[in-house]
């Protein structure tokens, strides 16, 4: 035996009688599965999670009613978005004086934080990225025992 291949979490050992066998589950045997875009409720629930330890004055009414705007957003890009609008309150302190600024001086996130925040982090899909994937994933449905 070599030295293992180290791709991401998958440790490959060479080893000449295994080679066939894993080319052959990689190829036949593996499954892919689609996730899709949150909702608009998942949406919600995944704002709070990335606020966790963050002051917010967003009602539960309203961070529902916002979430329907993020329709089409990834996860990936809520958890941006979160981080934007939570920055939005420190950038009203001069970034000389953030370091010794009490953390009560800081005001919560609020809504218009994350309004200004979607005009900046825009979806990384568009609708037509997301039909294609959903077609794929009934195409894959139909083929996977």
């Amino acid at each position: 035996m070599g030295q293992p291949i180290v791709l991401s979490n998958l440790t490959l050992l060479h080893c000449a009688d295994l080679y066939f066998h894993f080319l052959f589950f990689l190829l036949f045997k593996s499954k892919r599965i689609y996730i899709d875009v949150p909702n608009q409720k998942a949406i919600s629930v995944l704002i709070k999670k990335y606020l966790q330890g963050v002051d917010f004055a967003i009602t539960d009414s309203e961070l529902f009613t916002f979430a329907a705007k993020l329709e089409g957003y990834s996860c990936s890009d809520i958890k941006s978005l979160a981080k934007e609008a939570s920055m939005y309150p420190l950038k009203a302190f001069d970034s000389k004086l953030l370091v010794s600024v009490d953390k009560k001086l800081i005001r919560a996130v609020n809504l218009d934080d994350f309004e200004q925040a979607r005009h900046k982090v825009l979806p990384s899909l568009t609708q037509k990225d997301i039909d294609v994937y959903a077609k794929w994933e009934k195409k894959l449905s139909k083929s996977m025992p």
